[in-house]
């Protein structure tokens, strides 16, 4: 399978719910990126994280830890090199979505997403999560 580039909302919800994306992240040996980022985000929002997910600060720090060590960041010059091709994919109703359309040209991968308007305007592979585990069932 190619590299699946993670998104925010993937990761959030790794950090909200004990289920199945946070499975997938941590337990099925997947090749998993991410623009360099996407770890501001989570450091941005971290406090609320903490206080929605049900976690304690240790737990949570685990997991952050965890997580990190699961998803290779993409160099940010790579994404860089393929901001021009990202932004004429999606035009500018997505503009502000066209980061992770690099990140995704930049390994050749698929978006892992949550957001059905981002993977119909990207042209490039995307998957849900209930997606990627059907996949991952039917190569088993």
């Amino acid at each position: 399978m190619r590299p699946i580039v993670v998104d925010a909302n993937i990761l959030f919800a790794a950090f909200l719910q004990d289920g199945t994306t946070r499975e997938l992240i941590l337990d099925r040996g997947l090749d998993l990126r991410s623009p360099p980022w996407l770890w501001e985000e989570v450091a941005a929002r971290y406090e609320w994280l903490l206080g929605k997910g049900g976690l304690s600060r240790p737990a949570q720090d685990e997991l952050l830890r965890q997580l990190r060590g699961r998803i290779i960041d993409i160099p940010a010059a790579a994404i860089v090199g393929q901001k021009d091709e990202a932004l004429r994919r999606v035009r500018r109703s997505g503009r502000k979505d066209a980061p992770y359309i690099a990140a995704v040209l930049a390994v050749e991968g698929i978006l892992w997403t949550h957001d059905a308007k981002l993977a119909k305007l990207t042209k490039v592979p995307t998957v849900t999560t209930a997606v990627l585990l059907e996949l991952l069932q039917f190569g088993d």
